[in-house]
């Protein structure tokens, strides 16, 4: 199975990923799967609630979890 994203969204996960560096970046992505591949379609970023190893683990706090999951529930 392959994963299709395109520009627009691949810029946005980079993006987010050069914001949060050091720090590993979190977040969820939302799409489709259809014919043997999945395509990304929405990033919601979260921020990493690690505070003991930030820069090589990561915790997504649950309320945040839930906001992201219902912010892709409504794309």
């Amino acid at each position: 199975m392959s994963l299709v994203l395109d520009a627009h969204l691949l810029g946005a996960l980079r993006r987010h990923g050069e914001g949060d560096y050091p720090r590993e970046a979190c977040g969820l992505i939302g799409g489709t799967a259809e014919d043997g591949r999945k395509v990304a379609l929405t990033l919601v970023p979260v921020r990493n609630a690690r505070a003991d190893a930030p820069r090589n683990r990561y915790l997504i706090d649950p309320d945040a979890f839930r906001r992201a999951q219902d912010a892709l529930g409504r794309n």
